[in-house]
């Protein structure tokens, strides 16, 4: 409870029975700077501080000093007061005006106090109050018969000069001294972090712009030696936390007694530990209850526990009282007074989430902060930080994960740091490293058990590859299996459509928005499986992978009607979007439908090839209608999705899958029907048309005809195919520039050709490589677009027509209604294929 008493250094609130008047910070200091004194010379000094007479009366509000008009006092030292001014003159503006006290204005005092202006007057730093002005008062004061001592108050340090203060004669005849600085209206930099419950790298950054304004004092020779909250103000910039330093009278002198700026330091180390843990390493009550001669054995020889252990004694008796109390209330019902980083003071039981939020902060403390607090707080100052600016290095480096030069040199540790800061690539070296290992261990061990039996390692081995070849198959078959299931799972969730929606669906008109949106939130339960479905499917090889087998197509077997649904869908869903501005979501639907359309059709044949170009050729026309209602990152990110979906079949691989499926299943089934027919020439050929029509339609009873209406001569006429297969392998692999050449030097060998299959199945390969460049030189189209509208010209260079030595075409649209629509042009059209895809805005309908 206070008593009305006042700390005559700084001004606090003191309890009546207070040790020579001051508060326990005061006394801390006094004790810190008295450490070479004896213990009777320490009390003789504070005894001597005692009040001998009431304080000297001073300026009040209202009075004036030069031109400044003061409104009210604002704090005082020993020696000094502040007061809140204002200047009238040549501007209005609100200060702070220090003078020194009536009554204590001896020679020692004004020396001490001009210095004191000078050294502010070096200081330019944004985080210290800057001097504005000085001067003298023009009160005139009484002159004392008594001489002052020869001597007197020289080399003397604080505590010294404050005697002087009290009982050396006046010495001024004209006016007292004062000075004129900036007003900071901010508060204590421990209740600012506080009561905006600052995280732990917030409050270390504040830290770090103190100390870079104590090296800026440092660097103009000065040592604050009164660093603690109350001096260190945070004001608010632009949005921006500013600690102001002020320097004290008292404590901001250009000479002293065995103290330089490692001093300093330790009260940063003080600064910094009470930031993180709420408290000062020592507890002032305590302290002060000790007595003086306690107190300083205490600062000398006592080691501070370090902030991470503060915090888990914190904790520990937090979960004793818990425990002690198990019908307490999990919730505070009085919400304590705000701590450090948000953690409630323990006034009460804390709750399940403030012991959580202690548990965080341990062990964010624990480590390179408790180093660094430790030591600035060495009690030899030749193990401290050297510089303020060595101490804010040191922070930083621990935020940047970094060594800090605080803690322990080891190897390890520094290892370990390295490894935070490269992450990702100790990752991966290690991964390399653990493969090279397992690969040379494998290596070595398959050699040694060559040498002992060739034979049964062989074998092994054979076994082994066998193994893992049926796990791998496994994986994929589930995959697929899954696969297909969400995408079943999805079609079965389609809704079911009137006449009029299904119409809207194919062509997106005849409905208003409203109706639009409405049909669109109809597929929102569909669209959720096909989207997993299209994830789990992306990345996967099994849809290329020909000798997976049959058993690999089960998403391609589901219904082309389903999935043609799910693209009108789609397109639906995204007009939707784009219009409620949700290019995003428009995106995402657009590329599961694309990755669902590499699944349609017969898994690996030409006619799949074709549908599978078809139907991404229709997703980039949607884009490029609707090209300006994407964002460019939402175009970017589709983009992205599209060119590492998983690859369809290409005609190269359709050619190879549909050789083998001719030689082995038409040719060979051709001749297992005819030898299991047991010579009966009749039921041989109708098992052979039946074949025959499963597999060319309509066209099997041209091939039987044309193949003499016999068993054998359909056997001899499909063998007679095998070998254009070569020549129709060539056209499918053709580069797009070639293609042209390719296609009549393959005509020119076929013309003439009897055989009908050829004619037959050269016109499909010739299509399907014709819609599959299409499509590819519309998807780069597509690409370099949206380069375009990324970067500009720059970035329509960065992407090459398919069909040219350069970049695409550029041709701007002037019938384009919102003014901004182009067309790309490639040299696709001297094949007579459409080499032009237009990028514009197309309106929606509300």
């Amino acid at each position: 409870m206070s008593s009305g008493k006042t700390c005559r250094e700084c001004g606090t609130a003191i309890p009546a029975d207070s040790p020579g008047g001051f508060c326990a910070q005061c006394l801390f200091g006094l004790g810190l700077e008295s450490a070479g004194e004896s213990v009777q010379g320490l009390k003789s000094k504070v005894q001597s501080q005692e009040p001998e007479v009431a304080r000297p009366l001073t300026e009040k509000a209202g009075d004036r000093i030069g031109r400044y008009r003061l409104l009210q006092e604002i704090g005082h030292g020993g020696c000094g007061v502040v007061y809140m001014a204002e200047q009238e003159e040549p501007v209005r503006r609100k200060v702070a005006l220090k003078v020194i006290k009536l009554g204590m204005d001896t020679r020692q005092v004004v020396a001490r106090f001009e210095a004191e202006r000078q050294a502010l007057a070096l200081m330019d730093h944004p985080n210290i109050a800057k001097i504005l002005d000085a001067g003298i008062t023009e009160t005139p004061y009484p002159i004392s018969d008594h001489p002052l001592p020869i001597g007197w108050g020289e080399g003397q340090g604080e505590e010294t000069a404050l005697l002087a203060t009290r009982h050396s004669p006046l010495v001024t005849s004209a006016g007292r001294p004062y000075f004129v600085m900036e007003l900071v209206g901010g508060i204590k930099i421990t209740d600012y972090c506080d009561q905006n419950q600052l995280t732990t790298r917030q409050r270390l950054d504040l830290f770090i712009q103190v100390c870079r304004a104590i090296q800026h004092a440092h660097q103009k020779g000065i040592i604050h030696r009164d660093i603690k909250p109350s001096n260190v103000l945070v004001t608010t910039q632009d949005g921006t936390a500013v600690p102001k330093v002020y320097m004290s009278p008292e404590q901001a002198q250009l000479g002293g007694l065995d103290v330089d700026t490692r001093s300093d330091i330790y009260s940063l180390g003080v600064l910094l530990y009470e930031l993180l843990t709420g408290k000062t390493p020592f507890d002032a009550k305590e302290l002060l209850a000790a007595g003086l001669e306690e107190m300083r054995r205490t600062i000398r020889e006592v080691e501070p526990v370090k902030p991470s252990t503060r915090r888990t004694q914190e904790l520990t008796a937090a979960d004793k009282v818990g425990r002690a109390s198990p019908c307490a209330p999990p919730q505070q019902t009085v919400p304590p007074k705000s701590g450090a980083h948000g953690v409630p003071r323990p006034t009460t039981i804390p709750s399940t989430l403030n012991s959580q939020r202690l548990k965080e902060l341990i062990h964010l403390l624990r480590g390179d902060l408790d180093w660094i607090v430790m030591k600035c707080l060495e009690k030899d100052r030749a193990r401290r930080y050297e510089t303020a600016n060595g101490l804010a290095r040191d922070i930083e480096r621990h935020l940047s994960n970094e060594p800090v030069v605080a803690g322990p040199p080891s190897n390890f540790y520094r290892f370990q740091k390295l490894v935070r800061r490269n992450k990702l690539t100790f990752f991966a070296a290690t991964s390399v490293a653990a493969a090279l290992i397992l690969g040379l261990g494998v290596s070595s061990r398959m050699y040694f058990k060559e040498r002992q039996a060739h034979r049964r390692a062989l074998a092994a081995e054979a076994t082994q590859s066998a193994l893992r070849r049926e796990a791998e198959t496994g994986r994929m078959q589930a995959e697929a299996h899954e696969t297909a299931l969400l995408y079943w799972q999805a079609f079965n969730a389609f809704p079911s459509l009137s006449d009029k929606e299904a119409r809207t669906l194919v062509d997106g008109r005849g409905m208003t928005f409203g109706e639009l949106a409405a049909l669109a939130a109809r597929f929102d339960e569909a669209f959720k499986l096909i989207r997993r479905g299209a994830k789990m499917q992306a990345g996967c090889d099994w849809l290329t992978d020909p000798a997976l087998g049959p058993e690999m197509w089960l998403p391609t077997r589901i219904s082309e009607v389903h999935k043609r649904t799910a693209l009108q869908a789609a397109q639906v869903r995204a007009r939707v979007a784009l219009a409620q501005g949700r290019a995003p979501d428009a995106c995402e639907d657009l590329l599961a439908a694309f990755i669902l359309g590499r699944n349609i059709g017969v898994h690996g044949s030409l006619v799949s090839v074709m549908v599978q170009a078809d139907y991404e050729r229709r997703i980039v026309e949607f884009v490029g209608e609707n090209f300006f209602r994407f964002t460019p990152e939402a175009l970017a990110t589709l983009v992205n999705g599209i060119e590492s979906a998983p690859k369809r079949t290409n005609v190269s691989q359709a050619m190879d899958m549909e050789k083998t499926a001719f030689a082995g299943w038409i040719i060979g089934r051709e001749q297992d029907l005819r030898v299991a027919a047991g010579g009966d020439e009749q039921k041989a050929l109708a098992a052979i048309s039946e074949l025959l029509r499963y597999v060319q339609g309509e066209d099997a009873e041209k091939i039987i005809q044309a193949a003499g209406g016999t068993s054998a001569g359909v056997i001899a006429y499909t063998s007679d195919v095998m070998p254009f297969y070569d020549v129709m392998q060539s056209l499918a692999t053709a580069s797009p520039q070639n293609l042209a050449g390719v296609t009549e030097r393959a005509a020119k060998l076929i013309e003439g050709n009897t055989n009908l299959l050829v004619s037959l199945i050269l016109p499909n390969v010739g299509s399907a490589r014709g819609r599959e460049v299409e499509t590819l030189t519309r998807l780069a189209m597509l690409r370099a677009a949206v380069a375009y509208r990324q970067r500009g010209i720059a970035g329509l260079n960065s992407v090459r027509d398919p069909f040219g030595e350069g970049p695409f075409e550029l041709r701007r649209m002037e019938s384009d209604a919102a003014g901004h629509g182009f067309e790309l042009q490639s040299k696709l059209g001297r094949l007579g294929l459409n080499g032009v895809q237009m990028f514009k805005e197309q309106p929606i309908a509300h």
